[in-house]
């Protein structure tokens, strides 16, 4: 058979199954390859579709008998009557629908063009052949022979380049890190073990591979491993493009600075520098994903942040500006508070990163503010999420982005609500003694220490009088005159759940530095609203460890009352001291009866540990406690969970086994006191 003769058999085959239609989509799939070969053999094979084979014989031409028909036999954008073309365009014209095609490169300059139009004969056509047509509206061509007519529709297609433009997984956009040329994105725990819909955006895209297996971007197609890359194919005819996947299980929080190295950070008595900050989260589809926000950003912290306490890692507090003005913009992060205040937790001190969250959720879920029922939403203390952070497109290790202590978290009056921050173990801060007053204005009050107290609410006109008022009462008295007034300015129920608190995590630096106290509406008409009540902050020394790391073994020490068998001044809170010595506003009954109930829940030891497992199967089945140790590795900085978790669980055994007997013998107690 010859070769002719074998294209007329296919042809024939051809018609049998719509090829026309076929053709079409030929045309569409192969136009990134060499564009005269494709349209030569496009054209060829539609010529054939054309041809009559029922009458090819032994070798000889087909005879192509005269048509009756109306029709346009082709349509050409040629370039030199279309200068804006690279090439001659010939049409692809389905008789049958009526719709001439034509295949457009994006980049052309115009969308006008001037057909060449060829007819059947004895044809007519309107509009005029000659007429230029525009490619973004519609056109039809309507033919007439011997009164038939027919209508054809003019359709232009777009030859897109192959491009990768964006990526979603799970509906939430994933981060284009363009120092590694990497896609990386968040996938929220709950869909850890799901597969995902992976969708990429761009032009062109024909075909899509996920580690080599073609996907269907619309359905969820595979599992994503936390721990490894991943690799992105899309493919258009024979063109392609490759991207790495990178899937975290935390959110990721990006900071992009003008300025190129971390450490160039202010110190915390600077000014901020200005950076753009983006989140990409996998909750909700996305929802908490946020992309150039305006912040200032500095260190913060203490000891965290000092030079001296071997950390390289250090904390940041953020600033959310607006980018005009550069004034503070509230903004919400994660589903938490609006605001423009936010922390970075280096988490640095504690070798699993997770005492000081795990340490605010109890006390989160204990403590018992004064004023709950004139402000309920009001919360003792912070909420924090954990990310991994880049700076400037370098991977910098797992922070807590976290809420500030202050007059929005605690829904403070904003005309009367007060706010006094611990900062150290002065003799101030621990209500022992007072002299040299601070004056309204004074930002601290300080006596023997560094530190001391610092105002945080009411800014810039700092008011002292209510803590000086508070801290003279407890000082200046005692015996019934203390127990009758403490309670008219002072919420013992408040007292007594940061008192138990404090000593089920073994605070040893929270009883009085690190702590906030607080004054919800000093001009209300209801006492309770007007008392002042503790709430607790920066809380990674604890659960058996000290603000050094050191351990703190066989533990047998009543936090703010004494330390070991011997009362220290350094130790004691005198509120608490004077407090439980009095028995003001019934507070040893209350401790007893208060720590029996919480013991029944949320101090229970197969509770408080579950709060660690649950953060440890996190931050290991997310590879994000792993990455922590490779970024961070060296020294004490990173530790194994599983024997820190061993360690804390066999303190707690011993703490709440000493904590229960000290307590059912609270009474006998009190004379050491």
């Amino acid at each position: 058979m010859g070769k002719f003769s074998y294209y007329c058999k296919l042809t024939d085959l051809y018609k049998k199954e719509n090829t026309i239609n076929q053709n079409l989509i030929t045309l569409m799939n192969l136009t990134l390859i060499s564009r005269k070969k494709h349209y030569i053999f496009v054209f060829f094979v539609f010529l054939l579709s054309l041809v009559s084979c029922e009458k090819f014989d032994n070798g000889k031409e087909p005879i192509n008998p005269t048509t009756d028909e109306a029709k346009i036999t082709s349509f050409i954008l040629k370039k030199e009557l279309n200068p804006q073309l690279k090439a001659d365009i010939t049409a692809e014209i389905d008789d049958k629908e009526k719709i001439i095609t034509l295949v457009i490169d994006y980049d052309v300059t115009s969308t006008l063009f001037t057909p060449t139009i060829t007819l059947s004969d004895e044809t007519t056509i309107s509009p005029d052949a000659s007429q230029q047509i525009d490619g973004l509206k519609q056109n039809k061509y309507t033919v007439t022979r011997k009164d038939a007519s027919k209508e054809y529709s003019v359709k232009f297609l777009i030859n897109q380049p192959l491009s990768l433009i964006s990526l979603n997984v799970n509906g939430a956009k994933a981060w284009y890190n363009e120092v590694d040329d990497k896609y990386y994105t968040s996938i929220h725990e709950k869909k850890w073990s799901d597969k995902a819909i992976i969708a990429p955006y761009g032009t062109g895209i024909q075909k899509v591979l996920f580690d080599g297996v073609e996907i269907d971007p619309t359905q969820p197609s595979t599992i994503i491993d936390l721990k490894k890359e991943h690799t992105l194919r899309i493919e258009k005819g024979g063109s392609y493009l490759e991207k790495t996947i990178v899937a975290r299980g935390l959110p990721i929080f990006v900071i992009d600075a003008n300025f190129k190295n971390i450490n160039n950070i202010p110190e915390k008595n600077e000014a901020r520098k200005e950076v753009e900050i983006s989140v990409y989260d996998g909750k909700k589809d996305g929802k908490y994903t946020v992309e150039k926000l305006y912040a200032g950003i500095k260190r913060r912290g203490g000891w965290t942040s000092s030079e001296y306490n071997g950390h390289e890692k250090l904390p940041y507090s953020i600033e959310f500006w607006d980018k005009d003005t550069k004034l503070e913009k509230d903004t919400t992060l994660f589903g938490l508070r609006k605001d423009g205040d936010w922390i970075l937790d280096a988490c640095a001190t504690d070798y699993i990163r997770t005492r000081n969250r795990i340490s605010t959720d109890i006390w989160n879920d204990i403590a018992r503010l004064p004023y709950k029922n004139a402000e309920p939403k009001a919360r003792p203390g912070t909420r924090g999420k954990f990310v991994e952070l880049f700076f400037n497109g370098k991977y910098h290790g797992m922070y807590c982005i976290t809420e500030k202590v202050d007059r929005n978290q605690l829904n403070l009056d904003m005309e009367n609500g007060y706010l006094y921050k611990a900062k150290d173990w002065d003799v101030g801060t621990r209500f022992k003694y007072y002299y040299s007053l601070p004056n309204d204005g004074d930002e601290n009050w300080i006596m023997d220490s560094e530190l001391g107290w610092q105002t945080k609410y009411p800014k810039p006109n700092f008011k002292w009088t209510p803590l000086v008022d508070l801290t003279k009462f407890i000082v200046d008295n005692n015996g019934d005159t203390f127990k009758n007034g403490i309670v008219s300015r002072f919420d013992i129920d408040n007292l007594v759940d940061f008192f138990l608190f404090i000593n089920l995590i073994g605070g040893t630096d929270n009883i009085s530095k690190n702590s906030y106290v607080g004054f919800y509406n000093l001009a209300s008409t209801n006492n309770k609203e007007k008392l002042g009540f503790y709430t607790a902050w920066d809380l990674d020394a604890t659960f058996g460890r000290e603000y050094d790391h050191s351990r703190v073994n066989n533990d047998t020490n009543i936090y703010g009352l004494k330390w070991g068998k011997q009362i220290s001044g350094e130790i004691i809170n005198h509120l608490i001291l004077k407090a439980v010595q009095t028995n003001a506003g019934d507070i040893n009954s209350k401790i007893k009866s208060r720590w029996t109930e919480l013991r029944q829940k949320e101090f229970k030891q197969e509770n408080l540990m579950a709060r660690f497992y649950d953060y440890q199967k996190r931050l290991e089945n997310s590879g994000a406690y792993q990455r922590e140790i490779d970024a961070w590795q060296g020294g004490d900085e990173t530790r194994p969970l599983t024997p820190e978790l061993e360690y804390i669980n066999s303190w707690l055994t011993s703490r709440l086994s000493y904590l229960d007997n000290y307590i059912q013998n609270w009474d006998s107690h009190l004379k050491e006191f």
